[in-house]
């Protein structure tokens, strides 16, 4: 998985949207005075800008019921580690038997689970929706916005902040870090919200707060 490290993300910017479709990837070349995906229907703005944020995204918790295998694993072996002599002395099979089920049950608890390996991830705020990359690979995953979302930011370091994207029930649909100057922090905040409601926000108005990456006339 690419990766890179957190001292060399970018700041926010805007930058063009994508040359394809961010929800079913049709080459939108061309296509820049449509106003909807050719494929698919999504509302498109080639040639308008998006936000982009280098972050660092929060990871769900895993089930309860794994951290519960682990705990009892941990448990078993430091219980082992106090009383190996005695249980040998007694029943030494027994020893053997649960050392091999401690360790079949850490192997199968590794080979099941999901990485939740710190990346970084590429992060367009679009009139549509939202687009997901990991950094430096070319495939995505788009969330389009229903009109509920909100987003949270705040500050926790001179140079480092937090995003959250809710839904109309305060349910986080994404959370992350990501570098920005403490500054630019609410303008980023509000830059988002209007991607969030479907709006493109006036780039203008976030000269010198946002960074801007777009080409001359686009």
């Amino acid at each position: 998985m690419a990766r890179q490290p957190t001292a060399t993300l970018p700041d926010p910017a805007f930058v063009a949207f994508p040359g394809v479709c961010p929800a079913c990837a049709y080459d939108l070349a061309g296509a820049e005075k449509l106003k909807r995906c050719p494929e698919c229907g999504l509302v498109i703005a080639v040639g308008s800008p998006c936000l982009a944020i280098g972050c660092v995204p929060k990871h769900k918790a895993g089930p309860v019921w794994r951290r519960l295998v682990w705990i009892a694993i941990m448990l078993v072996l430091v219980i082992l580690s106090q009383t190996w002599f005695y249980i040998v002395t007694w029943q030494p099979w027994l020893l053997g038997v649960l050392l091999l089920g401690c360790i079949v049950a850490a192997t199968l608890m590794i080979m099941t689970g999901t990485s939740v390996a710190t990346s970084t991830e590429k992060v367009l705020f679009t009139p549509s929706g939202m687009i997901r990359s990991v950094w430096g690979e070319s495939q995505s995953t788009f969330h389009p916005w229903d009109g509920t979302e909100r987003c949270r930011c705040k500050g926790i370091g001179v140079a480092w902040q937090r995003l959250w994207i809710l839904d109309d029930s305060n349910r986080v649909i994404f959370d992350c870090g990501f570098r920005c100057r403490t500054e630019s922090l609410s303008a980023v905040a509000a830059a988002a919200e209007r991607y969030a409601r479907g709006e493109e926000p006036d780039r203008a108005e976030f000269a010198g707060l946002i960074e801007d990456r777009m080409q001359p006339g686009t």
